[in-house]
């Protein structure tokens, strides 16, 4: 049995606030790397998306408006041929933003599955939708900024997904930063780091778990501005990593965390920047729980978190690079959105993928499959 949901998001368009895609920082996407990828970058906002799933995500629809208010259409991605449903598409108040995605993800003999989806605004939570069990488990909380459009790649069904995120306010000081993050425990003192200046160095204290972290930056013309407390505990082996921020930013963070010594803290970490280079990891990679979080069209420029015995929570400020180029394979001029208009499924991918659900039909009697549509109010 399928059934579909609709979801409706009354959503405020930030976008007036930043031309085109001026701003528009690209995180993930998570989940598998087979199949052809996609994007939607609205102009206006999203209106409505619409998730069908059953054990995984079988499919997600999005539709928007333009600024005038205009709805501009629908952008579908997955198999969406064999279920149907309904919503009614009621409009409220412009008070709600798209702030938050939890996902899981897994792949099943060679298929690469989103298994479940959750979708948070600044006034609701929409899911979980689809299965809860197994799979890897990636939370991003959005602060600052808004989510204002989705990519990812697919198969026949819906196989990794990342998101589009802007700042609320203008891209100046402070205002254009987002947060994203912290993950961890809840253990321990709040801390944050806002560079005014780029980052020079940083160093980590760690052993099995990472004790602290102290940061360190420069203004543009080389000299040295200061650096922050040493957030966490003491003890711990120090290493220091520098970046040379004349033609080097961090770009990309890979946080590991979980139990220890009855706590959760922050396992390992490591660095990534543009020059592709890669800092760490330091401390044990093993851990419970491990977030990687790709960005593109971003620079890192800031870190928070807690501290205690430990670190035991971080997360990242990221500010927008502004006028720089996108990547080839996500070139969109203004588009709406994107996808590889050559690809279809064969005919024999589709019995793969009929006969491998049938089995799961076999093996879960009690499966069902859903419909979820949450439709965006603007």
């Amino acid at each position: 049995m399928f059934l579909e949901n609709k979801v409706v998001i009354n959503c405020v368009n930030v976008q007036d606030k930043i031309t085109d895609e001026e701003g528009w920082i690209s995180l993930g996407p998570w989940g598998g790397e087979k199949g052809k990828y996609w994007a939607y970058k609205p102009e206006g906002p999203i209106l409505q998306i619409t998730i069908r799933y059953r054990d995984f995500i079988d499919s997600i629809s999005f539709e928007s408006k333009s600024c005038d208010d205009l709805v501009i259409g629908r952008f579908d991605i997955g198999c969406i041929n064999k279920h149907s449903g309904s919503a009614s598409n009621t409009q409220t108040s412009s008070i709600e933003q798209l702030s938050s995605i939890s996902l899981t993800y897994e792949q099943l003999r060679g298929i690469d599955l989103i298994i479940s989806l959750c979708l948070e605004t600044n006034l609701k939570k929409y899911g979980p939708f689809g299965s809860r069990m197994g799979g890897f488990s990636v939370s991003i909380p959005v602060e600052g900024g808004v989510i204002t459009g989705f990519h990812g790649r697919h198969g026949y069904y819906l196989g990794a997904i990342g998101i589009f995120v802007a700042p609320k306010g203008k891209i100046s000081n402070e205002e254009g930063l987002i947060s994203l993050g912290p993950w961890g425990g809840k253990d321990g003192v709040y801390w944050a780091y806002k560079a005014n200046e780029p980052i020079m160095q940083i160093s980590i204290c760690y052993g099995e778990a990472i004790n602290s972290i102290l940061f360190q930056s420069k203004s543009y013309d080389g000299l040295v501005i200061g650096r922050s407390k040493k957030f966490g505990g003491t003890g711990g082996r120090m290493e220091t990593f520098c970046i040379d921020s004349s033609v080097e930013q961090l770009s990309s963070i890979n946080v590991t965390f979980g139990d220890y010594n009855g706590q959760v803290a922050i396992i390992s970490l490591c660095f990534y920047t543009n020059l592709k280079k890669i800092y760490g990891p330091f401390g044990t990679i093993l851990g419970a729980s491990s977030v990687s979080i790709p960005i593109e069209d971003g620079v890192i420029v800031g870190f928070h978190g807690r501290g205690g015995t430990y670190l035991t929570a971080i997360g990242i400020f990221v500010a927008p690079k502004v006028n720089n180029l996108p990547s080839s394979e996500k070139k969109f001029n203004s588009l709406h959105s994107i996808q590889d208009p050559d690809y279809a499924p064969t005919q024999l991918e589709v019995n793969f993928y009929l006969f491998f659900f049938y089995h799961i039909q076999l093996v879960n009697q009690n499966s069902h499959a859903h419909f979820f549509s949450h439709k965006i109010v603007t």
